[in-house]
């Protein structure tokens, strides 16, 4: 067996968790959760507002940072709520670097 083989497999795990954080519903789900701590299915799904099947997409690919509770309602696994810091880490970052350097103003061309 080869040495590199859990290095191989932590490596698919980093990828399968920021795969997670790269679509917008899916980090609206760790955010929700975050807030409720705990939703049945339907009541995310009205929460979202969105359609069953693209709901049910997003909640397949989520099963490392989501888990169920006994009466089967969503919470947060520990992976989900380190989710949930680095997506509220970037958040913050990014509204601070709109302050300290904010985008410069557009001006028309003035052609002479």
């Amino acid at each position: 067996m080869s040495s590199r083989k859990p290095q191989e497999d932590r490596g698919q795990i980093d990828d399968d968790f920021y795969r997670v954080l790269s679509h917008p519903i899916r980090r609206k789900i760790i955010v929700l959760l975050n807030e409720r701590i705990e939703l049945s299915y339907s009541e995310m799904l009205r929460e979202l507002a969105i359609e069953e099947g693209l709901f049910n997409f997003h909640l397949r690919s989520m099963r490392k940072l989501i888990d169920t509770t006994e009466d089967g309602k969503y919470v947060l696994s520990n992976m989900g709520r380190l989710a949930y810091d680095i997506i509220m880490k970037v958040q913050s970052s990014l509204a601070a670097s709109d302050t300290l350097f904010p985008k410069p103003l557009l001006t028309p061309n003035i052609v002479a």
